[in-house]
């Protein structure tokens, strides 16, 4: 999977730290960093955030 390094570039180009997400999508402080290592899988409840946190459409985030 390549989802990780796509969250990884979104949230730098938005200038966000993975705490800043995590806090936004309701993680503990280190729960957004598991996706972007692709530890753990993005559960498709969060999709719409994340797009919304981006500005990009579903397609582009993943």
């Amino acid at each position: 999977m390549i989802y990780g390094k796509r969250l990884k570039d979104l949230r730098e180009e938005k200038g966000l730290k993975q705490y800043e997400i995590a806090e936004l999508l309701n993680f503990h402080k280190n729960g957004y960093g598991q996706f972007e290592r692709e530890t753990t899988l993005l559960p498709i409840k969060h999709l719409n955030t994340l797009c919304n946190i981006f500005n990009v459409s579903l397609r582009l985030l993943i």
